[in-house]
């Protein structure tokens, strides 16, 4: 079950990037990928949701406590980890290599229009470069998603509960 909906997730990821970097938020409009990226919180919260309601009713009894939420949450976030990050390594280097300068160059266009001090942008630029190299992009991926998954299986595992309780069950 966490591997289908890590397999969900993971490629949730890669399609929102393929969507994204079309429409040239990734290339040319990079104000509208960054708040775009924002939004995509809701890809775990989709996913996570369907993953917990599936484990839910799996269970004996159709319970789902809230260690269950934790660990399901986490399998699937740690199994989504490999295909996203390999398929976003692929974007990448591959597909779109120049995003990085492009992040950057934006960056830098913003804050000093918004009268940041230039050692400011400065560091900014040097830890936007310092996030883009391959390890750290893994280990983002790896922290933050598992992070990301445990953090949103509680609230999702407590909303499941409360809904369930305004269930009413009638008899066959």
């Amino acid at each position: 079950m966490a591997i289908k909906w890590g397999t969900v997730f993971g490629v949730a990821v890669l399609l929102w990037t393929a969507v994204l970097h079309l429409l040239g938020f990734y290339t040319v409009d990079l104000e509208s990928g960054r708040r775009a990226d924002i939004v995509a919180v809701v890809i775990p919260v989709a996913v996570l949701d369907l993953a917990l309601r599936e484990r839910r009713d799996l269970d004996a009894g159709g319970r789902l406590p809230v260690s269950r939420a934790f660990g399901t949450g986490l399998l699937v976030g740690l199994v989504s980890v490999p295909i996203a990050a390999g398929g976003l390594w692929v974007y990448h280097h591959h597909v779109n290599p120049a995003r990085l300068d492009l992040v950057v160059a934006h960056e830098r266009v913003r804050l000093v229009a918004t009268g940041t001090p230039a050692a400011a942008v400065a560091a900014r630029v040097d830890q936007l470069r310092a996030g883009g190299t391959d390890a750290a992009q893994f280990r983002g991926a790896l922290v933050g998603t598992a992070l990301l998954s445990l953090v949103l299986s509680l609230p999702l595992a407590l909303l499941l509960r409360w809904r369930a309780r305004g269930r009413v069950t009638h008899p066959a």
